[in-house]
Order: C-alpha cells, then sequence, then structure tokens
C-alpha cells in the first residue's frame, strides 16, 4: 500500500525514539483521512456547482470553519488541561470519533445533514490538532528537541496527506464523491488503534509551578511571534481561496490550480525538513521575520508583473514561510507553557490563527478579482505586519534581556510584578507571584533562599489558592515581598563583587 511504505520509509529517516514513531504513525494515518474526507468534501461544495454558487457555499463553509472554535477555546483546551496526563486516551477517543463520523458523512454526503456532519468533522480535527501540540512536549527529553519532532511530525503529515488526497482524487474520479469516506474512517480507526500504544505523559512533581508559568505564556516575544504567524496564516487562507476564484474568473485550466496547491504543498514539506537546520543556526523570532520578509517580496513582484510561473513561485513561497513560521511559533510556545496549561495555549492561539485564515479566506472571496489585485493586496498587509513585528521583538528584547538565564533576574521579573499586584490590592496573585519570584531563585541553587523564606512563601502560595484574597495576609506578603527584594539585591552584589575579582586577578603569565 503506498501510504504504508511511504510512512515506513519516513520513520526510518526521522527519529529514533519509539514513542515519536508510534506518534508520528498515528499522526499520519489521521493526516491521509483527512486529506480523503476534505476531497470528498470539495467535490460537493466547489467544483461541482456553479461559481456564483460555489462562492456562497464556500463563504457557508469559511462561517462553519470557526465554529469549532466557539467549542475549542472555552471548553476543549480547559478539558485537555485537566486530563494533561492522559493526553493518549483523549486522542484516540477522538480519532475513534472521528472515524464515526467520516462513515457517517458517506451516507449524507448530499443530504442536508451534510452541514452538521462537516461541523462535527471540523470541531474534530481541530481538537486533534491540539491535543497534538500537547501531547509533542512530552515525548522529548530536551526542549532543543522540539523543532526537530514537530518538524519530523509535518512532513509525515505533508507525506501522508499528500498519499491520501492522491487515493480519494483517484477514487473520487472513479466512482462517487463518498467513496473516498470510508478508506478515510478505516485511517481513523487505524490511527486510534496505533495512539493506544503511545505513553501518557509523567505527572508534574511540583503543579503549583505551572499555575505560575502561566505567566511565561504572555511575555512580548509570544505574543507578537503570534500576531505575526497570524498575519501569514491569514495569507494562507487569502492565497488558497483568491487564486481558486481568480482563475475560474479568468477561464483558466483547472490543472493550474492543482500545479500551484502542488507547489505550496512540495515547498511546506521543505520547509518541515530543513526548519530543524534553521533552528540550529537561528532563533524562532529570526526564522517568523525571515518568513514574512520573503512572502513579502514575492508579493510584491507578483504584483507588480504576474505570471503562472510567479503565480507558481508565490505559492512555493508561501508554503515556504508558512511551514517554517509554524515550527518557529510551535517550538516557541512549546518551550514556555507548562505541561497543565498546553491545551489552553495552544486552543487560544489556535483560535486566533484560525480567524485569521478565515477572514483571509473571506476576503479573497468577496473580492473574487485577479492575481494581480490579490497580490497587491497582500503585499499592502503584510507591509505593515513586518514593521510591527520587528518593532514588537525589539521591545521584547528589551523586556526580556535580563532575565535569560540569570536566576536573580528571573527572580526580579517575579518581584517587580507582586509589587505592582500588593498596590493594586490582588494579595492573591500577589502571593503567587512572590513565590515564584522565590522558586525562580533556588531553582539552580538552594542556597540563595533561607529554607524558613522558602516555607513561608508556600503557605501563602497556598492560602491563596486555597482562600483567594481575603485569605492572605496582607503583612506577611509584604514582609516576603521586602525579604526576597533584600536577597535578590545581595545576590547580584556577590555577582559583580565576584566579577570584579575575576577581572583583577592576574593572569597566571604574569
Amino acid at each position: 500500500m503506498p501510504l504504508v511504505g511511504a510512512l515506513k520509509r519516513i520513520s526510518v529517516a526521522g527519529s529514533g525514539n519509539t514513542d515519536v514513531v508510534r506518534f508520528a504513525w498515528a499522526h499520519g494515518l489521521a493526516a491521509a483521512g483527512d486529506a480523503m474526507v476534505t476531497v470528498s468534501l470539495a467535490g460537493s461544495l466547489l467544483f461541482a456547482v456553479s461559481p456564483d454558487a460555489s462562492r456562497r457555499q464556500v463563504l457557508i463553509y469559511l462561517a462553519l470553519a470557526l465554529v469549532p472554535f466557539i467549542v475549542i477555546a472555552p471548553l476543549v483546551g480547559p478539558a485537555i488541561d485537566r486530563f494533561s496526563t492522559s493526553h493518549r486516551l483523549l486522542a484516540t477517543a477522538c480519532f475513534a470519533m472521528r472515524a464515526a463520523t467520516a462513515a457517517a458523512l458517506g451516507f449524507f454526503l448530499f443530504d442536508l445533514a451534510l452541514y452538521p456532519l462537516a461541523l462535527a468533522v471540523l470541531v474534530l480535527n481541530k481538537v486533534s490538532g491540539v491535543i497534538k501540540q500537547a501531547i509533542v512536549p512530552t515525548l522529548v527529553d530536551d526542549t532543543e528537541q522540539l523543532v526537530a519532532v514537530n518538524s519530523y511530525l509535518a512532513r509525515v503529515s505533508t507525506l501522508a496527506g499528500g498519499v491520501g488526497g492522491a487515493m480519494g482524487t483517484s477514487l473520487l474520479v472513479a466512482t462517487r464523491d463518498w467513496a473516498a469516506l470510508i478508506p478515510a474512517s478505516l485511517l481513523f480507526a487505524t490511527a486510534a488503534v496505533v495512539m493506544r500504544r503511545v505513553p501518557d505523559a509523567v505527572p508534574d512533581d511540583q503543579p503549583a509551578s505551572e499555575l505560575i508559568a502561566y505567566h511565561e505564556l504572555h511575555t512580548p516575544t509570544i505574543q507578537a511571534t503570534s500576531n505575526a504567524f497570524a498575519a501569514l496564516r491569514g495569507a494562507v487562507g487569502f492565497f488558497v481561496f483568491g487564486l481558486a476564484f481568480a482563475l475560474r474568473r479568468e477561464s483558466a485550466p483547472a490543472w493550474m490550480y492543482g500545479v500551484a496547491v502542488a507547489a505550496f504543498g512540495a515547498a511546506t514539506f521543505v520547509a518541515n525538513v530543513v526548519s530543524p537546520w534553521l533552528r540550529r543556526h537561528r532563533a524562532e523570532t529570526q526564522l517568523m521575520t525571515g518568513s514574512l520578509f520573503a512572502l513579502f517580496i514575492c508579493a510584491v513582484f507578483a504584483a507588480i508583473g504576474p505570471s503562472s510561473v510567479v503565480t507558481l513561485v508565490v505559492a512555493g513561497i508561501l508554503g515556504l514561510s508558512a511551514g517554517i513560521g509554524r515550527q518557529a511559533f510551535d517550538s516557541l510556545v512549546q518551550r514556555s507553557a507548562p505541561l497543565a496549561l498546553r491545551g489552553r495555549a495552544f486552543a487560544r492561539f489556535e483560535t486566533r490563527f484560525q480567524l485569521a485564515w478565515a477572514v483571509g479566506g473571506a476576503v479573497a472571496t468577496a473580492l473574487a478579482t485577479s492575481i494581480q489585485t490579490s497580490m497587491a493586496v497582500m503585499s499592502a498587509v503584510l507591509a505593515p505586519a513586518i514593521v510591527l513585528y520587528l518593532r514588537a521583538i525589539v521591545e521584547a528584547g528589551r523586556f526580556s534581556s535580563q532575565d535569560r538565564d540569570d536566576a536573580p533576574s528571573r527572580a526580579q521579573r517575579h518581584l517587580v510584578l507582586a509589587i505592582e499586584l500588593v498596590e493594586s490590592g490582588r494579595h492573591a496573585s500577589a502571593a503567587v507571584e512572590v513565590s515564584a519570584g522565590i522558586d525562580a531563585l533556588i531553582v539552580d541553587d538552594d542556597s540563595l533562599a533561607h529554607p524558613a523564606m522558602v516555607a513561608r512563601a508556600r503557605e501563602l502560595r497556598a492560602a491563596a489558592l486555597d482562600g483567594g484574597h481575603e485569605n492572605v495576609d496582607s503583612g506577611a506578603l509584604r514582609s516576603l515581598v521586602a525579604d526576597l527584594s533584600g536577597v535578590i539585591a545581595a545576590t547580584r552584589r556577590r555577582d559583580v563583587t565576584r566579577r570584579i575579582d575575576e577581572v583583577s586577578r592576574p593572569s597566571p603569565s604574569t
């Protein structure tokens, strides 16, 4: 079977981690099933009707594409966090439900039941994606491996999706629209069986620090990078739908769209291959900046002199940019998000990205204009996005320049926030922050803080988590804040003194 052979080859060439390979198999089988479902839906929603009718159908589809995140953001994300050590069970159940939904869709592809079933397919697809992002960090021992593993999984997904799409298209041409849904259901069911062999995450020994680490997801770097990737996702939606309607408007041959989509997919695969190498030489923010710049330059050239070749180049660069940007952002968040908050974090970010994709697609569908105009619009949107991202990254660098790997600086950041919270009367939050500051201070050297001070911090944190603001002794809190400030200052003085001694110490040669 072509899909099995392809997955075997990429598994051998991919990761030596058995758990990662098993998860990649499950993920790849599901990606092939997704491609088959997409082919069936495309045959009934877009290409089997007139252009005007297809525009209405696409707008309905884009509206439906946003609905899953109404469910995912407030419900699914917290649920994934609540069962943070049972992700394997959640993923298995999700694959099983996708198998049942795909099978049911085969019976109602041309019925009114198509829309609620299509909605269920979209919801389960996005839920599966959020679960995947939460599982990946539990499969690696070193966060530096995250880009490599994400890239490996993306390569498996791209290859399996391509094979599944080709098989689905062949079935669609040779038989009926529903024919691809039966093997899709079987692929989802097989993915569920494979997923049962992936181990669950090991519970964290320090759950309180997970709550504290929530603030790591709100750093300027992560927020700015998420906005930049949202711009890329919007560009993908705008290009995919804009190109389809532009080609139909110009009566271009249908194979032209297929070639452009193939170029996008091939470039995405290449991006997933080169991302680990790029990450070893460049930071995530640099990868995101380069992705935005490359796409902007190509869009400008396409707006000046559009042609079939230039369109294919833009499709390829868009695939490269979106693929590299995706790997960069995922690794950035996975390094920062604690286990107990990954589902919520990725649900929130995926909601933003899906909204950007749908808005881009809706604008392109509403305009239904020429390729040249579409590229001009894309350039006009990307230019300010690049400027804003560069400015945000510069500001973020100033914000975080003191706390890269320096324990006193990390503690200082928590202390500053704790003082602001105390002054605003939010004593419970301040107690959690000052406790986080002490944890950050002693993470590498527990001698920096007296055991009695650590015990006081834990007592205040427990009181804050149990009873809220009213349960925290404000006097004890202020005293602990002052003590932490003194310890940080003393630690910094010792560091300065040590550096002076090292510089003034005569070298052995003299």
